[in-house]
């Protein structure tokens, strides 16, 4: 930006009309501070013809450039060269004219010492307007805060939908409790066939109850750990029904799966049916029986076996042929799309087989 055929500092021509066609305001001083090109972006920010400034100190168009910390800092640019920055958000009145009008409301100017090649040495300010990217913050700004308070309000609704939930959960196993006692009440005063019914009933409710003590000890949501849960129903069923001496403990052996309660019940009332039969029904002889319970988890399944030792009708021989107990098993085998096996086991065995991508998402 040397010469001038044209009084704008530069070179009239494609340069000139590049210059004036900048999306910045460019200004051009000399030593002295005198504007030497102004040019037409600037001149239409501010309302200003370049022909109305050219020959003017700076300071006279903006006074801001008078103050004496604005000429130290411009007198260390020429001394240095090294670049000075001023933001409107500090510098908030330098763009300001004579008359006190704001040329921009937001703007950075970057000032560079500019050397010809002839040891003349000029000023050059880059004006940008920066009232967009200021807009921009602002909404940016605005937009985070709206959704932190939004983040805010769901995590709210999320403790209130699990206070709920848990409450729920306290208030069907204190119902589940309640029957029970109701139906254990009710036992001593019926006997035969209608008390056997009466236990399994009993039995049934408390396979269901256990569900909810494992959800109300647990801090995920909705979610039941089969290894804990199944040893708590295994115990229950074994101190519930009267049984032979010669009946030993269970042998378990559960591997720790995780699966929602829609999974967890059913599974819980199978077992309970299968212990309850072959505790019933397995062992005529007085034998020395054992029963089996294993959870094993694999790569894309789990299996549970349910099995006995004993020589009496514990099982089905043919497909469909089974009692009510049974007829339940299955049915709610089919519920969770379990596959129901009874594979070569010396006594009487169940397997039940589910694949993990079969249960729903917790």
């Amino acid at each position: 930006m040397q010469g001038s055929a044209v009084g704008h500092g530069i070179r009239s021509g494609p340069q000139s009309a590049l210059v004036d066609a900048s999306p910045v305001g460019i200004v051009v001083l000399d030593a002295a501070m005198v504007i030497r090109l102004w040019n037409d972006t600037l001149a239409c920010w501010s309302g200003t013809p370049a022909e109305r400034v050219l020959g003017s100190c700076l300071a006279a168009v903006l006074p801001e450039f008078g103050r004496p910390r604005y000429q130290l800092r411009m007198k260390q640019l020429l001394t240095t060269g090294a670049p000075v920055v001023f933001n409107g958000s500090v510098h908030r009145g330098l763009l300001a004219l004579s008359d006190g009008t704001l040329i921009l409301p937001h703007y950075r100017v970057t000032c560079r010492r500019i050397e010809d090649g002839e040891g003349s040495v000029s000023i050059g300010l880059w004006i940008e307007n920066t009232t967009l990217l200021g807009e921009t913050v602002g909404y940016l700004r605005a937009e985070i805060a709206a959704r932190r308070e939004a983040e805010d309000q769901l995590q709210n609704a999320l403790r209130c939908q699990e206070t709920l939930y848990r409450e729920l959960q306290h208030r069907i196993r204190n119902s589940l409790s309640l029957i029970s006692s109701l139906v254990s009440l009710a036992t001593p005063d019926v006997e035969g066939e209608e008390s056997d019914l009466l236990h399994e009933i009993h039995s049934r409710i408390t396979s269901i109850s256990l569900v909810y003590e494992q959800l109300a000890a647990r801090s995920r949501y909705g979610e039941v750990d089969l290894a804990v849960y199944l040893r708590q129903l295994v115990e229950s069923v074994f101190s519930s029904i009267p049984r032979s001496a010669a009946v030993g403990d269970p042998r378990m052996a559960l591997d720790h799966v995780v699966v929602p309660i829609d999974i967890a019940i059913p599974i819980g009332l199978i077992v309970n049916e299968l212990i309850t039969n072959s505790m019933k029904h397995a062992f005529p002889d007085l034998e020395e029986g054992v029963i089996t319970v294993e959870l094993h988890e694999e790569s894309d399944r789990f299996t549970l076996l349910v099995a006995d030792n004993g020589s009496g009708p514990g099982g089905r021989t043919e497909p469909g042929a089974s009692g009510l107990g049974l007829g339940i098993v299955d049915l709610l085998a089919h519920q969770i799309r379990a596959e129901l096996t009874q594979p070569d086991w010396p006594g009487t065995a169940y397997r039940l087989t589910l694949l993990l991508e079969e249960l729903p998402s917790l």
